[in-house]
Parts: C-alpha cells; structure tokens; sequence
C-alpha cells in the first residue's frame, strides 16, 4: 500500500528504484521497532 503511495506521488525517470529502497527500509525499520520493543516489554 505504502509502495503504490509513494509511486503516486513522485514522477521520474530516476524514482524507478525508490519505491524499493523506500519498502527495504520501512521493513528494517519495522524489525528494528519489534526488536525494540521486545527488549522493553523484557524489561518492565
């Protein structure tokens, strides 16, 4: 969904990659929150 999103917003021939580097970061970005948040709950 975010991808489609972004694909909207932006036109150019140079954005072809970013939808996939915008997806590859969300993802990590995601894992990392979960670890993260996996640590606290361990913690309280």
């Amino acid at each position: 969904m975010a991808k489609s999103r972004i694909e909207k917003r932006k036109d150019g021939p140079s954005d072809d990659k970013n939808p996939l580097i915008v997806q590859s970061l969300h993802s990590s970005s995601e894992r990392i929150c979960e670890g993260l948040g996996e640590i606290m709950f361990a913690t309280l």
